[in-house]
């Protein structure tokens, strides 16, 4: 029997960050110490943030954590504080069972600023582990069925180190190849969309297999889209 409070729902809005509740300044899983390289942005905002003026925004973490949906230990594998490089960037949404919720914070999200999908796809990860600082609602166990869906209109073009598409492509099919094989990750059946512009190739390569891949051409067509995916989730979650 599946009850209503056994689906659960995370949503990560990503630019060349992610934004988490600022409410979590003292969390042990941070670190303030890290001046980010890229020099497209000013001396000011690649600055560390201070805990008084945080509003949220986490930046890459160091490599190859960059990649990972670990939870944070050792000070290199911590989450990045950094100042807000857009304000408009909504915040996520850890895993929960209040749809309402997530509807709501989708509903606030505006495009804007630069694309770092790794640090998306990485972060969407981490709200389904249990052992994730953002997936302490997720459940464990042979019934359990996890979903990611990966949405991006656009190529990478910046993240924590430059703006050089090559190699944040290759920190994202790092992220992509690991998820695959870890123990944690390699059980979420990942959905990726293209949505007029991106890089195809990577985009199928980061879904499950090359029909959990979609390109959308339009933005017309995301709906179908949609509703082909719940249809693939359903009928997983009533044969299994």
């Amino acid at each position: 029997v599946v009850n209503p409070d056994d689906v659960k729902m995370s949503i990560v809005p990503f630019n060349t960050e992610v934004k988490v509740d600022a409410g979590n300044f003292n969390a042990s899983w941070l670190r303030w110490d890290v001046v980010l390289d890229n020099t497209d942005l000013s001396a000011a905002e690649r600055q560390p943030p201070l805990q008084a003026d945080w509003k949220g925004c986490l930046a890459d973490r160091d490599q190859p954590y960059d990649a990972s949906s670990e939870p944070a230990g050792i000070l290199t594998s911590r989450f990045v504080a950094a100042k807000c490089h857009v304000s408009s960037l909504a915040q996520m949404e850890p895993l929960t069972k209040d749809l309402e919720a997530i509807r709501t914070r989708a509903q606030s999200m505006t495009p804007d600023g630069y694309t770092n999908i790794a640090i998306g796809y990485t972060m969407g990860l981490a709200t389904l582990r249990a052992n994730s600082e953002f997936g302490s609602a997720a459940a464990t166990g042979p019934n359990v069925k996890k979903f990611m869906i990966v949405l991006t209109d656009g190529d990478n073009t910046r993240n924590r180190w430059n703006s050089d598409a090559a190699s944040i492509d290759a920190r994202l099919s790092a992220a992509c190849a690991q998820a695959k094989t870890n123990a944690a990750d390699k059980n979420v059946t990942v959905y990726t969309i293209r949505v007029i512009e991106g890089n195809e190739a990577l985009l199928k390569s980061c879904a499950s297999d090359a029909s959990k891949y979609y390109n959308v051409t339009d933005a017309s067509g995301l709906q179908p889209v949609f509703k082909k995916i719940l249809e693939s989730i359903q009928k997983v979650r009533l044969t299994s």
